[in-house]
């Protein structure tokens, strides 16, 4: 098979290499070998590609690389575990990958039974490419933040603030939330008037620039102005501080990037609201070995909402143009997927890169 790897830590472009392996072996029971059409693209992906930034040689499952990136996708189920169904080979599907496995810059994959989800027939590769990380982390930050999945019933939430709703998974979480609950008050926060337009064009109320939370959102006394917020966005002193102004007294904030500046919050400025302060990552539920989350099930969640018209796929109008080219072969290029997922600030919508050219 063919892979994008490396075998040192580094930029993208410095790094990544197209490289040959040996296609993997059905290894357990509950494996799932999927042949890749597309896979998910994340600024986690790079994350975990430059590691501490020394440079220094990858380590993977124990013991030397490559280090293949990319935590999910869509492709054919090519061979099964004998827990998997029968009726799963030769199947579309999605999944979620497992980050201590090679990942999904590559043209197959080994992945966990409890990751993936069968496609409907009338959903493409590229668009169900979007729903393994993303799309699961806004789900399960919207459950989170208090907005039960139950149409017209947010359990009490009736405002949610998105700090960085421009992004891949601030677009999955706007699209989810206004298809669950159509009377909720969406307010978004981009870094530029296209980020804006785009969260608008998802459904979002009203977007505002990251600096105008306290202007726009005012607190009235201690009584704050939103029920829940979810933080997509590194939570520096001054936008953690603005958060817990607008929030309202018992509010949620769920915090899902997490940078420096993580290490040294200051949960004081919501002592006082009584406010929860949540954290979210995707890959929690492989770590506890699916002890309270089957990411299959919620895949299949999104999916059927997907199915039913009710929610569209937020794929960057960037890659649906052209502008950014989709293509494996082209991943390295300067107009090429990982370049643009390498730019800071300014992307809308959720990336995907193709791996086979006729999936």
């Amino acid at each position: 098979m063919e892979v994008l790897g490396a075998t040192r830590h580094g930029e993208y472009d410095e790094s990544l290499e197209f490289m040959r392996l040996e296609i993997p072996k059905i290894s357990s029971e509950n494996d799932v070998l999927i042949e890749i059409a597309y896979t998910d693209v994340n600024p986690v992906d790079l994350q975990k590609l430059r590691g501490s930034g020394n440079g220094g040689p990858v380590v993977v499952d124990g013991g030397g690389g490559p280090f293949v990136p990319g935590y999910g996708g869509s492709g054919t189920v090519l061979e099964a575990g004998a827990l998997v169904p029968a009726d799963w080979k030769g199947r579309r599907a999605c999944f979620v990958a497992d980050p201590g496995r090679r990942g999904s810059y590559a043209t197959h994959i080994l992945v966990d039974r409890r990751c993936v989800a069968p496609l409907p027939s009338g959903i493409d590769a590229r668009d169900s490419a979007s729903v393994p990380v993303a799309g699961l982390t806004a789900y399960e930050s919207l459950r989170k933040a208090g907005l039960a999945l139950i149409d017209n019933d947010g359990g009490g939430v009736e405002s949610l603030l998105v700090v960085g709703g421009a992004g891949g998974v601030g677009s999955w979480t706007i699209a989810l939330a206004r298809a669950w609950h159509p009377a909720l008050k969406i307010v978004a926060t981009s870094s530029t008037e296209e980020g804006r337009d785009w969260c608008l064009s998802l459904g979002a109320d009203e977007a505002i620039p990251h600096e105008e939370i306290t202007l726009r959102l005012p607190s009235v006394g201690a009584d704050g102005s939103v029920d829940a917020i979810i933080c997509l966005a590194e939570p520096t002193p001054e936008l953690f501080r603005a958060c817990a102004d607008v929030i309202r007294p018992y509010g949620t904030v769920c915090l899902v990037v997490a940078g420096k500046a993580i290490r040294s919050l200051d949960l004081s400025y919501f002592l006082f609201k009584c406010a929860t302060v949540a954290t979210q990552t995707v890959f929690s539920s492989m770590r506890t070995n699916f002890r309270r989350i089957l990411p299959s099930e919620e895949l299949g969640v999104i999916l059927k909402l997907m199915d039913e018209g009710r929610v569209k796929a937020p794929i960057s109008p960037d890659l649906v143009s052209g502008k950014v080219r989709e293509d494996f072969r082209e991943a390295l290029s300067e107009t090429g997927v990982l370049c643009a997922l390498a730019k800071t600030g300014g992307r809308r919508g959720k990336f995907v890169m193709k791996i086979h050219r006729n999936p």
